[in-house]
């Protein structure tokens, strides 16, 4: 399975054009993996959230097929740390990473519908640690 984030006819009323190209789905092991393909990618303020979101989307998509999620991988075009942020990743490499939490879905997921009614009060992390946030500006 192939989901694409090009479309070329709305590429005019972006910013930017999408810098997720493409998640490539595939059952390695019995697992559903993931490769996200990436057309840039800001390591500081994106590489988070782009790690997060491929990784709830797999386990969403493993739920809905009765599978278990595996790993995701990532392929980044130019992956890039912006000058104005280059005091906070000096902080945030000198930190130590706390264990994984655990994220659970509190809702059956049997489908692709059951997907469209999922709400945030479905999610739950567990044993969620974290270092004081770093802040900066997004470039565009």
């Amino acid at each position: 399975m192939v989901l694409s984030a090009w479309n070329v006819s709305d590429l005019d009323k972006m910013v930017l054009p999408p810098c997720h190209l493409m998640y490539i789905f595939k059952v390695e092991h019995g697992k559903l993996c993931c490769k996200v393909i990436l057309r840039s990618n800001d390591l500081f303020l994106g590489a988070p959230f782009n790690i997060l979101s491929a990784s709830i989307l797999t386990i969403l998509i493993a739920k809905a097929a009765n599978m278990q999620p595996g790993k995701v991988a990532f392929s980044i075009t130019d992956a890039h740390i912006y000058k104005n942020h280059i005091e906070q990743v000096k902080l945030q490499i000198k930190r130590a990473p706390f264990q994984f939490p655990l994220m659970t879905i509190e809702k059956n997921i049997n489908s692709y519908e059951d997907l469209l009614d999922l709400k945030l009060t479905d999610f739950n992390i567990i044993n969620y640690n974290c270092w004081p946030k770093l802040t900066g500006d997004m470039a565009v």
